[in-house]
């Protein structure tokens, strides 16, 4: 990241939290960013007092540093901060002529900040991608000369090395141009591409066009394209995106209980109910839970669920109330989609009195259970409203996962395609490689697999990967567990891979 004042001297702030608020409001497109946002996001492990502290300092260095040079250009007030974007340029959003990862330098701020980071790479790349699809494509649809063309395709190579709809695109304007040892080259960097990447294999369409060039010989034309039957357009490509840095996750906030008895004895029953929800959320796999320093500063406040989304940038929401009378505890709880408003899952739990901590934890893993599962099928409904172009590779790993727990074969095997696409999109995926081991093992298990020696084999290699990604995915241990066990009856070493995951 890098800040460039009117008469181009560089403005160094050197605290990275800094830097991160400021990227923070710089993305916010001069929206405003509340300070419970920017506290939740920075300083998400600490208590609130020092990440008020924390936060002050760090806007104060905003004002000394960047308002001294450009007056008002970060607006600052009790509530919430904005960066006046009529003072300013954003790079992120201007064409790019070269691709570098977007704020490089700031990773690792905190777990929060990180999950926010992927995010708003994931957006960045599609961006570019969309923009530079469009610039190839409107020249197709022009026939434009095949320089142009080659041009275009080569922007859209560079920033994807994997796109193979720009690789055909390109093969065929150089075959055009006389150049048919560099469009073969091509498909040779193409293919190590792909096999490096996710050990995928090049399109039927991508393999048709390498055909077509290298049989017409130096007589090549566009008819004897025709000829193959050989489209290069980019609605014809197996898209495979440059994977991003992280994947997306589903995220929940879980906002302080109401008490709703008549005694303040029970707050920190409901206080202490709160915490343990946070932490065994942040157990479940593919969630990822907003801290609780973000989540309190709505305690007792009447706020719509799409405005808490806002602020939080949370898909879901989990809140209740409590109630003691006598010796009896009744929990209402309800989960809520921030998006649409709507409620997936409400529900009344009842515990009398006796060891609160135990109440709580009976409590905790109540709710966690119906939680998990409301989220997952919110999301898998999501995913299954889009067409698979368009889904991320959590996505497409949630619809492999549909399609493998389907009891029709012809649904099974194609869990494999979709699995695949998913660690296209993100090769370090480590959930989505361990998934694909399990289905290998499946398919030796239900008898369907034509070679048992080689899914046994390809079981083994992605699970390595996912371990190798990964080393606390519990996911890749309890696959390997059960090939140790159900493929190589190695007792021993599947009770030791059990007990790790």
């Amino acid at each position: 990241m890098r800040i460039v004042d009117p008469a181009g001297e560089d403005i160094v702030l050197r605290n990275r939290k800094t830097r991160g608020i400021l990227a923070v409001l710089a993305l916010a497109e001069g929206k405003r960013v509340s300070r419970n946002r920017l506290a939740g996001l920075f300083w998400d492990g600490s208590n609130d007092a020092h990440a008020r502290m924390g936060l002050r300092h760090a806007l104060s260095e905003l004002n000394r540093f960047v308002n001294h040079r450009v007056p008002g250009l970060v607006e600052i007030d009790r509530v919430a901060a904005r960066l006046n974007i009529d003072l300013c340029w954003t790079d992120a959003f201007a064409p790019a002529t070269h691709f570098e990862r977007l704020l490089d330098d700031l990773d690792g701020i905190s777990s929060a900040f990180d999950h926010w980071l992927a995010a708003e790479r994931e957006k960045f790349e599609h961006r570019e991608r969309a923009s530079l699809e469009r610039e190839l494509k409107q020249l197709l649809e022009e026939d434009a000369a095949p320089e142009l063309q080659a041009a275009a395709a080569r922007k859209l190579i560079n920033f994807d090395p994997t796109h193979e709809g720009a690789v055909r695109c390109l093969m065929m304007a150089l075959a055009k141009m006389g150049d048919r040892v560099q469009a073969i080259r091509e498909y040779e960097r193409c293919l190590q591409a792909l096999r490096s990447k996710a050990d995928l294999q090049p399109s039927k369409e991508t393999v048709a066009v390498y055909e077509a060039i290298r049989s017409t010989g130096a007589a090549f034309n566009t008819a004897g394209l025709r000829h193959h039957r050989v489209r290069a357009d980019l609605d014809d490509a197996n898209p495979r995106p440059a994977a991003p840095l992280s994947i997306y996750q589903p995220s929940i906030a879980v906002l302080p209980f109401r008490n709703l008895s008549d005694e303040n004895a029970h707050v920190h029953i409901r206080d202490g109910l709160v915490e343990d929800l946070i932490q065994a959320l942040s157990r479940v796999p593919n969630l990822f839970v907003i801290s609780r320093l973000s989540s309190f500063a709505f305690r007792d406040q009447d706020r719509l669920p799409q405005d808490i989304g806002d602020v939080l940038g949370v898909q879901y929401v989990l809140s209740g109330s409590i109630r003691a009378v006598g010796d009896r505890l009744r929990l209402t709880v309800e989960l809520t989609d921030t998006g649409s408003g709507g409620v997936l899952w409400a529900s009344n739990l009842d515990e009398h009195f006796s060891d609160l901590l135990e109440v709580q934890e009976r409590l905790a893993y109540s709710i966690i259970r119906r939680v998990g599962l409301h989220v997952h099928t919110a999301e898998l409904k999501r995913a299954r409203a889009k067409r698979l172009d368009d889904l991320g590779a959590y996505g497409l790993f949630l619809r492999a996962q549909d399609h493998m727990h389907n009891s029709s074969r012809p649904a099974f095997d194609t869990a494999e395609q979709l699995f695949d696409e998913a660690i296209a999109r993100d090769p370090g995926y480590a959930t989505a490689l361990a998934w694909r081991a399990y289905w290998h093992v499946l398919r030796v298990g239900q008898g369907w697999s034509p070679d048992p020696a080689r899914d046994s084999a390809e079981a083994e290699k992605f699970v390595q990967r996912a371990i190798e990604r990964d080393s606390t995915e519990p996911m890749a241990f309890a696959v390997h567990g059960l090939i140790a066990a159900y493929l190589h009856r190695n007792f021993e070493a599947a009770f030791q891979c059990f007990r790790t995951a």
